[in-house]
């Protein structure tokens, strides 16, 4: 299901999005989803979540286990 949702965005879409997802973590109690829908506005709320959970996260999570194997925390978000 991934592949298909991510062969639907360009790099380009997917650069921004993570630049943003860094700078705006869920839990920094800022509103993720308000700035995710503001710049991506051709994309609705269903595909923009559906892109997060669904190729984001994934890839992220598989970097971080690549990386840090010894020292996984699924709550890394704050810091990156």
């Amino acid at each position: 299901m991934g592949e298909e949702i991510a062969l639907s965005w360009t790099d380009e879409e997917e650069a921004k999005f993570k630049a943003l997802a860094q700078l705006n973590a869920p839990s920094s109690g800022r509103n993720f989803w308000k700035r995710l829908q503001l710049l991506f506005q051709p994309k609705g709320r269903k595909e923009l979540v559906s892109y997060y959970f669904n190729c984001f996260l994934l890839s992220h999570r598989c970097y971080r286990n690549r990386i840090i194997p010894k020292n996984i925390d699924s709550d890394d978000d704050e810091e990156t």
